[in-house]
């Protein structure tokens, strides 16, 4: 298998009932990749690394025909906002995730999957706390 390291630039396709997608990937040397498979809605501005296999399409040329993937542990501050502040996390949005960052720093997923009340300097109330933690849970890749 081989593996590509990027951030979604954009979906050509995506089908919400099975999650198949064709998304453009641009890599950490700025080369522009097209990838298709199974996978969710990912958020922009996150590092990710897809593993697959090379394909080449008749019409749409060579592909990653991705199998698996994941996060990428190091994250920019911008993408850590982008991804609580995507649709993963409902009632999060692009505000609330800065104040999430500023207030928790960069380790803010673990500090609130270890203890989601460290929300409450960021003046989230119990509901959206414990909401959040769970999501955050479900989406852990």
């Amino acid at each position: 298998m081989d593996t590509i390291q990027g951030k979604i630039k954009n979906y050509v396709f995506h089908n919400k009932e099975n999650n198949y997608s064709i998304a453009r990937v641009v890599t950490d040397d700025d080369q522009s990749i097209t990838i298709v498979g199974y996978f969710p809605v990912l958020g922009e501005d996150v590092s990710y690394a897809f593993k697959g296999t090379w394909v080449t399409h008749r019409k749409y040329g060579k592909q990653l025909q991705v199998e698996t993937f994941e996060k990428n542990e190091e994250q920019t501050e911008l993408g850590l906002i982008s991804y609580l502040s995507s649709s993963f996390f409902d009632g999060i949005g692009p505000k609330t995730a800065e104040r999430i960052v500023d207030t928790l720093g960069m380790d803010a997923i673990n500090r609130i999957l270890k203890d989601h009340n460290v929300l409450k300097d960021v003046g989230l109330g119990p509901t959206r706390r414990a909401k959040l933690r769970q999501q955050l849970i479900e989406n852990q890749m």
